[in-house]
């Protein structure tokens, strides 16, 4: 059985005080037209990380940072491709923005650039072996990137007695300053939500035996 989120400890303020504090939020964005069931699941989720994310800041204080991966504009245009990327998650970014935590630039754009191309590559199904050992290793080249770029901008931003926002995928491989607390939110119903996410994969991939053959065809 779940925890509930009023059941789970709060941090002790004191040991925090001067620290660099970062909320980490796994962002799970989904467009329009999300089968019933997973939209009150996805729904469920980011009621229950609001909540979680408060009272996370009633011990540690307001949040005034806010950093959300593929975003590369700060303005009213970073807000409109949360919206749309993400339109259930939105009015809780569009909450905490409207508050104290600051809309920051979270990434380069020509790196996630490079790396949706390279991962297209891959996606496509290369037949030279020599071509498609190229694709993967610019591919985790820039992964990597990506994950270090967040981190040197998390570290550039966020200051001292400060507490900052993260949402991001929840397989990320981002390093964090040490001086830097994380806090993993985790509400009660991100297990049921990952579930879910398996078996809808599962699901197509049972649906398209048809397409998966046509990618590999006999020599």
């Amino acid at each position: 059985m779940s925890t509930p989120l009023s059941q789970f400890p709060k941090p002790d303020a004191l040991k925090y005080i001067n620290k660099r504090k970062l909320f980490l939020i796994p962002n799970f964005a989904f467009g329009p037209n999300l089968p019933e069931e997973g939209e009150k699941i996805l729904k469920k989720y980011w009621e229950e990380v609001e909540l979680h994310i408060e009272n996370l800041e009633t011990t540690l204080g307001k949040s005034t940072h806010l950093y959300y991966e593929m975003l590369f504009d700060n303005s009213q245009q970073g807000l409109q491709f949360v919206e749309l990327s993400n339109p259930i998650g939105f009015k809780l970014i569009k909450k905490l923005s409207d508050c104290e935590a600051k809309l920051e630039i979270t990434e380069d754009q020509i790196i996630v650039q490079e790396n949706s191309d390279w991962q297209r590559c891959i996606s496509i199904g290369l037949s030279s072996e020599k071509v498609l050992n190229l694709a993967i290793k610019n591919f985790q080249e820039t992964t990597d990137n990506r994950w270090a770029f967040i981190g040197e901008k998390i570290n550039s931003t966020l200051k001292e007695n400060e507490t900052g926002l993260l949402f991001i995928r929840e397989d990320h491989k981002i390093q964090f300053e040490q001086d830097i607390q994380v806090f993993f939110v985790a509400p009660p119903s991100l297990d049921k939500l990952k579930k879910w996410i398996e078996e809808e994969i599962k699901k197509n991939n049972q649906t398209n035996p048809i397409e998966k053959e046509n990618q590999n065809p006999e020599d």
